[in-house]
């Protein structure tokens, strides 16, 4: 299909440079169709709300989770997560992704959850190696895989 969309502009008497360029955009534009459309299909249309953010260290606040599509959503789980996520080399990509906390909510579609974050907790942070991260994960097996929304909560240090 591109060979055939690089010849086509070849007989238009395009730039080879711009008709890569095209098509590549071509194919990003793809891609996010193809991602779209495999949400629509298979997702589970999670939308998390707080009653509050950002949250500071010591405080609580609510949490309650609407599912779009339960019927795409088999074995949901709805987990408060603290993570660690750091580079391992600066030379390349790869992630270490580390939970340091997993507290699982019961019943976050009916009612919504309190969740108190202790005095202690490390708050949310970004530097360029290395983040932590507080946030809703919505999980699900939906269209044959596991589907995992992840919805970022700013966590701010206690007040001194």
């Amino acid at each position: 299909m591109m060979v055939v969309g690089y010849f086509v502009l070849a007989a238009l008497h395009v730039d080879p440079f711009v008709s890569f360029v095209l098509l590549c955009g071509v194919l990003v534009f793809a891609g996010f169709a193809v991602s779209a459309t495999a949400e629509l299909l298979w997702g589970t249309g999670a939308r998390v709300s707080v009653s509050r953010q950002p949250v500071r260290a010591g405080e609580t606040f609510r949490v309650r989770c609407d599912i779009g599509r339960t019927q795409n959503a088999q074995g949901l789980r709805v987990m408060w997560q603290g993570r660690e996520e750091a580079v391992l080399r600066a030379y390349d990509t790869t992630r270490f992704v580390e939970p340091f906390l997993r507290q699982e909510l019961i019943d976050v579609q009916k009612a919504s959850a309190s969740i108190e974050i202790p005095l202690d907790a490390m708050p949310s942070f970004s530097a360029k190696n290395v983040r932590i991260v507080w946030s809703i994960v919505v999980e699900a097996r939906a269209g044959g895989g596991l589907v995992q929304n992840d919805f970022p909560v700013l966590v701010l240090p206690a007040r001194s």
